[in-house]
Parts: C-alpha cells; structure tokens; sequence
C-alpha cells in the first residue's frame, strides 16, 4: 500500500500542489505542525484563533514555530539537521522578520546576540 501511494504521488495531477509535497513531515528536516478541523472545540481543545484570523503571513508563522517545536521537542537529531541545513539557528522559512527573531530568542531557540 505504502509503495502504491509512493508511486501515485509522482503522477503529476495526483497531489494537488507541489507545495503541499514540501509542507510534509521530513520534507524541510521537520516534523509536521498540529492540524486542526471541525468543530472549533473538540474534547476540550480548541483550534487557536491565529488559524482563525484568515491572516495567511501569521498562519504561516504558527506552522512554522509549532513544526519547529514539535520537532526540537519529539526528534532532536532532525532538529540538529534542521539547524544545519539552515546554516542559523534564527532561520527559519517562514520569514527573517524581526518579530519572528524575537520570539526565536524568547523560546531559547536563538543564542545569536545578531539573530
């Protein structure tokens, strides 16, 4: 089964775009952010109100920090080649931005004084 969907995948057509290929687990050596559906609230958790907002930068952002969290928490040795592949730990695909600098260096995930 898992080869057939392997194979599938390489159909062009078969996976709607190519970024959705490059958001996947492992595709950027991290793991995959937490997805939310419907209901908004479920067994008491709660979709957070930036996937809410309809703002795609701050959207993105959230995956970002939380792909990176989930990462650095469940598998340190891709987080190692995360930070690597990224040449600085303060890099990250969701934007340089100093907003996203700032929190890299709040959540301890910067050491960088220049980050």
């Amino acid at each position: 089964m898992a080869v057939l969907e392997t194979c599938i995948r390489l159909l062009p057509g078969a996976i709607g775009t190519e970024r959705s290929l490059a958001e996947e687990s492992f595709a950027e050596n991290l793991l995959e952010y937490p997805h939310y559906t419907r209901p908004r609230e479920w067994e008491g958790h709660e979709v957070p109100p930036t996937l809410l907002s309809g703002d795609h930068q701050k959207i993105q952002q959230w995956r970002q920090e939380h792909s990176e969290a989930v990462t650095r928490e469940r598998r340190p040795d891709l987080w190692d080649r995360y930070i690597t592949t990224q040449g600085n730990s303060c890099l990250s695909n969701s934007g340089q931005d100093k907003k996203s600098e700032m929190h890299k260096r709040k959540k301890g995930m910067c050491d960088d004084e220049n980050c």
